[in-house]
């Protein structure tokens, strides 16, 4: 069952959602087109209203030329069961600051603020309306165990012949102990989909650096910023498979984050001692090269100096090589010697015994 109307009170305490104010997107630069009409406002909301859907004309704002829609709330039912959270609240916005193409963007809110975002642009409204409608509710959340994980989508102008490809932009989830996962997706084909973990307070959760390394090949260590941690993991091919392959790679990770911060710390250091020695390893490659060049030399020196020309060859040949090599990888790779994996303190998270209830899930 789905209702409409004006926000209910916990829609309300977000200052967003407030009725008079601008929604997140219109903090984009103001159009250079006139401000909307009364008669282009009735032209533009034509399929809306055919559709059921109402205007809301407060939190319109005619002169950057955005309509806003009455909110939709999906009540829990046989329709929507276990793909989506429960009692989600949809919003549309049609933005109207181009010439000849408008964008429309579909918010579904839960009620712990978790917002699934899916834009589509159009040559018209009617026709963003028809692609909107493609896109199933479920499509915007994905299920990792008992968390929901919040997707920003772009549904992209189809050219000729061809479908519209639903890509993946970004993602956030919140797990237990307050930590939330957010991810960024480049449109640039080849480049990792980016991992941010944002802890709760200052120096509330102490997660080691290779959490989410110890999940493979494709996952980097984390790099402690101001907010929490930053991380990365490598996506492959074209859209729509790189999009997908982005979308499991956030299930695992917010799987994995889960069941790690359920149990005490000495749970995950047993769990993963294996792989944890496996990331604390990654960095000796390079150093191996190097000492693999220097022991040739020697050996070369000593033990067939009649070809002691070989030991300059590998001097001139060694450093391009190895330059070509680096430079052909996306990140900037760790080279060092290997550190000893260390359990985390007691502290360092806190555990399935001490675990904060009522956390969304």
């Amino acid at each position: 069952m789905a209702l409409q109307g004006h926000p209910p009170p916990d829609v309300r305490q977000n200052p967003r959602d407030c009725k008079g104010t601008r929604l997140r997107s219109s903090t984009r630069p103001m159009s250079t087109l006139p401000p909307l009409s009364h008669h282009e406002i009735l032209q533009r909301v034509a399929p809306f209203s055919r559709r059921g859907i109402a205007l809301d004309l407060a939190a319109s704002d005619r002169a950057a030329r955005r309509m806003a829609f009455r909110w939709v709330q999906h009540e829990p039912g046989p329709t929507h069961a276990g793909e989506i959270p429960e009692r989600v609240t949809e919003r549309l916005e049609l933005d109207l600051s181009e010439a000849q193409r408008c964008r429309l963007v579909r918010t579904l809110e839960a009620p712990d603020g978790l917002e699934a975002r899916l834009e589509v642009e159009a040559p018209d409204p009617e026709a963003a309306l028809e692609r909107l409608a493609t896109v199933p509710l479920g499509r915007q959340f994905r299920r990792a165990g008992d968390l929901w994980i919040a997707l920003h989508q772009r549904l992209a102008s189809p050219t000729r012949g061809a479908e519209p490809l639903l890509g993946l932009r970004g993602a956030r989830a919140r797990l237990a102990g307050g930590l939330q996962v957010e991810a960024r997706l480049s449109s640039v084909a080849g480049y990792p989909v980016e991992i941010e973990l944002i802890r709760p307070a200052p120096g509330a959760l102490a997660l080691p650096d290779d959490v989410l390394a110890v999940l493979g090949g494709a996952w980097e260590r984390l790099v402690p910023t101001a907010r929490g941690w930053r991380g990365a993991a490598g996506v492959r091919g074209a859209e729509p498979a790189r999009s997908a392959a982005a979308e499991e790679r956030l299930v695992e990770a917010v799987r994995h984050l889960d069941q790690t911060l359920s149990a005490p710390p000495s749970a995950f250091h047993e769990r993963h001692r294996g792989a944890r020695w496996r990331v604390a390893l990654r960095g000796m490659p390079p150093l191996l090269v190097g000492a693999a060049l220097v022991v040739a030399a020697v050996a070369i020196q000593r033990w067939w100096p009649e070809r002691a020309s070989w030991i300059g060859l590998l001097a001139n040949m060694a450093p391009p090589v190895l330059m070509a090599l680096f430079f052909m990888r996306r990140e900037m790779p760790r080279i060092g010697l290997p550190r000893v994996p260390r359990c985390p303190p007691p502290t360092a998270w806190p555990g399935a015994e001490s675990a904060p209830a009522g956390v969304s899930r």
